[in-house]
């Protein structure tokens, strides 16, 4: 489980925004909690940009790139949420 927080926090930063989402609903499928999931896989992805981007490491482009793979992993998140109630 570890291991697939580490992928979305990882994809997130590079901003794959498919990859993140499939990996959203995979550790969702593994029985990972939703805070742990935003936790440690996508503000941590967010929380390295964040380092980089203060460094000014990071450009425009790839920050709107980073936005929508955040956007899908909170999207694909929501969903597996609800399909729990």
């Amino acid at each position: 489980m570890e291991n697939t927080l580490a992928e979305i926090a990882d994809s997130l930063e590079k901003g794959k925004c498919k990859k993140v989402k499939d990996l959203v609903r995979m550790a969702k499928k593994e029985g990972c909690d939703s805070g742990l999931i935003l936790e440690k896989g996508l503000l941590k992805g967010m929380e390295n940009v964040g380092k980089r981007f203060q460094k000014e490491m990071v450009e425009i482009p790839e920050i709107l790139a980073i936005t929508r793979a955040l956007n899908g992993g909170m999207e694909a998140l929501a969903e597996m949420s609800q399909e729990e109630i």
